[in-house]
């Protein structure tokens, strides 16, 4: 029976499931915090906007995730690239709007 090659253990405080957004953000977060992290993904990340894989979608961030991110030192970094929040209290207004059976404020 061949034998592979030998694994070293590592011991770690969290380990993460998964290098998507959450998965990294997550990771990060921990790190800030003092932790021992490892981030696992089995496939590698896309760096690279011309390579196969990348497909150039943004993700959407909650306000409630911003401390998160600023905690996790990450939010400097991605501030540059943000677009403006959207406002979200004209989007309620519209919603109820259209729930009214007189349409009014339509």
């Amino acid at each position: 029976m061949e034998k592979g090659p030998r694994m070293t253990p590592i011991t770690t405080d969290i380990l993460v499931s998964g290098g998507g957004v959450a998965g990294l953000c997550a990771a990060a977060a921990f790190g800030a915090a003092g932790f021992s992290v490892i981030c696992v993904d089995p496939t590698a990340p896309v760096t690279d906007a011309a390579a196969d894989g990348a497909d150039l979608r943004s993700t959407a961030f909650l306000q409630p995730s911003l401390p998160v991110l600023r905690a996790a030192g990450l939010w400097a970094r991605l501030e540059p690239f943000a677009a403006p929040p959207a406002d979200h209290a004209h989007h309620r207004r519209r919603r109820r709007a259209a729930r009214t059976p007189s349409g009014q404020g339509l």
